[in-house]
């Protein structure tokens, strides 16, 4: 949170902050992120008159090309300096052999929020095969979709094709998946 030119944040001792969409922060926030960055420093949340020194770590996630950015102006090079060495994870749509390992991490979680279902194993090659325009949490949504809305306990490949629709993720008719 922003007050001023003061970055309110709450980083404790030893702990991570965390800064997702970091390509989508204008550039004069990128300067009050590069003041926390490198002063090492945080305000808690609520409290006006304390300002921490703190040692924490800096992670950042974003899906822009922030070399690029920071070389034609809507970012600070200088932050871009101090963010370190990028890890490039791949989109999902090019990690399918992930698709069935995410789908029973995340079911446990989708199935208390919505109501118990098993994936037939047709309905985890539908969503293995289908190129991901998302990611994770686009398949989390997709597969609560499909929690919500599956015919029976166990959902079919024609229950997931039917998420995908739902969900805008598939441009283009379904396609029978055997």
């Amino acid at each position: 949170r922003t007050v001023g030119k003061t970055v309110w944040c709450d980083a404790p001792e030893g702990g991570t902050l965390v800064c997702d969409g970091l390509g989508l922060v204008a550039l004069p926030g990128t300067g009050l992120l590069l003041g926390v960055f490198e002063g090492r420093t945080s305000q808690t949340l609520g409290v006006q008159s304390k300002v921490a020194r703190a040692g924490f770590r800096f992670v950042t996630a974003t899906n822009a090309d922030l070399g690029a950015w920071a070389s034609s102006g809507p970012f600070r090079k200088t932050l871009l300096s101090r963010l370190g060495e990028p890890i490039r994870i791949p989109p999902l749509r090019e990690r399918a052999h992930e698709i069935p390992g995410l789908l029973q991490a995340l079911l446990p979680d989708v199935i208390q929020e919505t109501r118990p279902v098993q994936l037939s194993e047709a309905a985890i090659e539908v969503y293995r095969a289908h190129s991901w325009p998302t990611n994770v949490r686009g398949l989390r949504d997709a597969l609560r979709r499909l929690c919500l809305d599956a015919r029976g306990e166990v959902a079919t490949a024609d229950d997931a094709r039917a998420s995908l629709v739902e969900r805008g993720t598939m441009s283009s008719p379904p396609r029978a998946v055997s």
